[in-house]
């Protein structure tokens, strides 16, 4: 049995990647030595090889059968335009790839005008102006900070990667189109794909069920924990309401205690005129 070889995007996705592999059965110890200086991890047991990337160099490093199988951002394979099967959305690290700007760049966007697109993207972003939109622009390639090309009058708008939109929101900018969804993607060698279709296809199938298995554990929490917030805000408006209406009731016994005792004492005050004004109207018979 020969290697299978995977090729994984280096930091958080490699890591969440390795935590939904293990869960398929396929483990590499020897990447959890934070001391070792390996390149390539091996698994002789089950016959598996792992190594670790720059982004960009998956889908060249599937493509050219280097390995057998890759895991990276929907927005890499987009940008690249590898030739290998995506097979697979692994559902982690979703975000959005978005065209976005201030507001008045709305308007220019709409009238399909001659702009300048700043981006990380060029591929990306020239596929959706030219072939989606129909629209002439000049594309400006850019390695950092993409949001500062519109503030200082580069470009009119940008073509980048958006999750929360917070730091577009903090420079003045908003999402004006959204081109696509991104998350991370199981890719193919093509030939793999075929030496290997055994091997591969029972790994997709055990991820499907794998992840399908977590949305229905996450859907169930978040039904739970909605149902526990509901409980918890009944019980509070319950307890409210019982609370107001032990107070209306103290308040009203304590007014209608008020009103027996003022009318008692009335009363007793009534009584004790009348007495008085008795005994004197005696005590004035008397005298006479």
């Amino acid at each position: 049995m020969r290697y299978l070889t995977f090729a994984l995007a280096k930091g958080r996705l490699a890591n969440r990647t390795l935590e939904i592999l293990e869960q398929i059965g396929y483990t590499c110890e020897e990447m959890k030595d934070p001391k070792s200086r390996k390149l390539i991890f091996t698994n002789e047991d089950q016959k598996i090889k792992i190594f670790l990337s720059k982004a960009n160099d998956v889908p060249t490093y599937v493509e050219y059968g280097a390995a057998d199988i890759g895991v990276v951002g929907k927005d890499t394979i987009l940008e690249e335009g590898r030739k290998l099967y995506e097979v697979i959305d692994l559902g982690i690290g979703k975000c959005r790839m978005c065209v976005a700007g201030p507001v008045k760049a709305k308007e220019l966007l709409e009238n399909g005008g001659l702009i300048r697109v700043a981006t990380k993207y060029p591929n990306i972003a020239k596929n959706y102006f030219y072939n989606k939109k129909h629209q002439t622009v000049e594309i400006i390639k850019l390695n950092g900070s993409i949001e500062l090309a519109p503030i200082v009058g580069l470009s009119e708008v940008i073509v980048d990667i958006v999750e929360t939109g917070s730091t577009l929101r903090e420079n003045g900018l908003e999402v004006l189109e959204e081109i696509c969804p991104l998350s991370a993607r199981m890719v193919v060698n093509q030939v793999s794909m075929k030496m290997e279709n055994e091997r591969i296809t029972k790994l997709i199938n055990d991820l499907r069920e794998v992840l399908s298995n977590n949305n229905k554990d996450n859907k169930d929490y978040k039904d739970n924990k909605n149902n526990k917030d509901n409980k918890d805000n009944k019980d509070y408006k319950d307890n409210k309401d019982y609370k107001d209406y032990k107070d209306y009731k103290d308040y009203k016994d304590y007014k209608d205690n008020k009103n027996n005792k003022d009318n008692k004492d009335y009363k007793d005050n009534k009584d004790y005129k009348d007495y008085k004004d008795n005994k004197d109207n005696k005590d004035d018979n008397n005298k006479e």
